[in-house]
């Protein structure tokens, strides 16, 4: 791809020591793509392209420009990094996929960098000593939060505050400075927390990100996978934390089950197969961790301004606890980052919970499917609904 000598890196002349490197940096988290190099004992070149579609038309062009005016060639790269995120899946994996193909064209090392730590590492020369929160918008009416030491060192993990809800802050946030999205919004909410925002602090972007990545490769500490952050509130009941990650095929078995268990006209393995394969498939699932089996999942098949929700399921002994509520928000705020204008799906006309949550989502009918589902010898019309994102 690059016309890159391998045997030249492996026979060491490559920068190869820890405070020796080129590293090429990619961000596509929110509303901006960019790409940014920087090399030892030089400043960072950086190409950005502000908009909120499109990123993977141009990342691997603004990655190019950057190598370009930066006069370095792909085979002296010796990282690849890529924001993690949390921000929208489409976004992220832009972004995460195209440092993997560097990485893997160059031979070059890559490395993932959370977004919320890169905003927090380049605001640390203006935290006077005080705490800082990362903010990132979550596209449906929350941040992602995150709190820093003035050193840009975590002090809680990623969470997510909705503006509305009158929770508390832990006294450990209050009077601390707060950049990103959520800046403005959280400090004028939570008005008794003192915080102070900061609202000269620029987007998230991938000079950040490789600064953040140099930093942590000039210590020799432990780099992160090329692979997205994603977070969703803890919820109630049983379950005390839920992450959503993207569908695997590993989870699909598992999917087949809860389907059997769920609904009236399950999806059997083989058509769950066979969606994943289609271009449109995107999917969803709730776990309370990144290697556990799934506890709900949404499927989707999307393109060209629209998308149809094929399927919505918890399992059984998770009803009731936010699961599938979380899963919808989550896949809608993707899907509008995606550019889908609107969304549409088939619900019995007898499933009540289903309906009710739907309507609080904000789907509305629009049609009606006569006995489109069958259960044992019995018919059971749809209702199709829709929502505009």
């Amino acid at each position: 791809m690059f016309g890159l000598n391998l045997k030249d890196r492996q026979a060491g002349r490559m920068p190869d020591r820890r405070d020796d490197f080129v590293i090429l940096a990619l961000e596509s988290s929110a509303d901006r793509a960019s790409a940014a190099v920087v090399r030892t004992g030089m400043p960072g070149i950086q190409h950005l392209h502000e908009a909120r579609h499109g990123h993977a038309a141009l990342i691997s062009e603004l990655a190019r420009a950057a190598l370009a005016e930066a006069g370095v060639e792909p085979d002296e790269i010796t990282h690849v990094a890529a924001g993690r995120g949390p921000g929208s899946f489409t976004g992220l994996r832009v972004a995460l996929a195209a440092a993997k193909g560097f990485s893997l064209a160059t031979g070059a090392s890559g490395t993932g960098v959370s977004c919320l730590a890169a905003a927090a590492h380049a605001a640390s020369p203006r935290a006077d000593g005080g705490h800082i929160i990362a903010t990132a918008d979550t596209r449906r009416g929350s941040f992602f939060a995150q709190l820093f030491t003035a050193a840009a060192d975590p002090l809680s993990g990623i969470i997510e505050i909705d503006p509305e809800d009158d929770t508390p802050l832990a006294g450990a946030w209050h009077g601390a400075m707060v950049i990103g999205a959520g800046a403005g919004p959280l400090a004028e909410a939570l008005d008794d927390a003192g915080l102070r925002p900061d609202l000269s602090a620029p987007p998230i972007d991938s000079l950040q990100v490789a600064r953040l990545a140099e930093t942590r490769i000039s210590k020799g500490l432990d780099q992160e996978p090329l692979l997205p952050l994603y977070v969703a509130p803890a919820l109630s009941g049983t379950v005390e934390t839920v992450i959503t990650v993207p569908l695997e095929s590993r989870h699909l078995s598992v999917i087949a089950a809860i389907e059997a268990a769920q609904l009236p006209n399950p999806l059997n393995l083989r058509n769950l197969q066979e969606l994943a394969s289609r271009p449109a498939f995107r999917g969803f699932v709730a776990v309370p961790d990144s290697s556990a089996d799934p506890m709900g999942y949404v499927i989707v098949l999307a393109g060209g301004g629209s998308a149809d929700i094929v399927s919505v399921a918890v399992a059984p002994e998770l009803l009731r606890r936010g699961v599938a509520t979380r899963l919808l928000l989550f896949a809608l705020a993707d899907l509008a980052g995606e550019g889908v204008e609107e969304i549409t799906l088939e619900v019995a006309v007898d499933n009540a919970p289903a309906r009710a949550l739907y309507e609080r989502l904000d789907f509305r009918e629009i049609g009606r499917r006569l006995g489109y589902y069958r259960r044992d010898r019995e018919l059971v019309d749809a209702l199709v609904m829709r929502r505009t994102l």
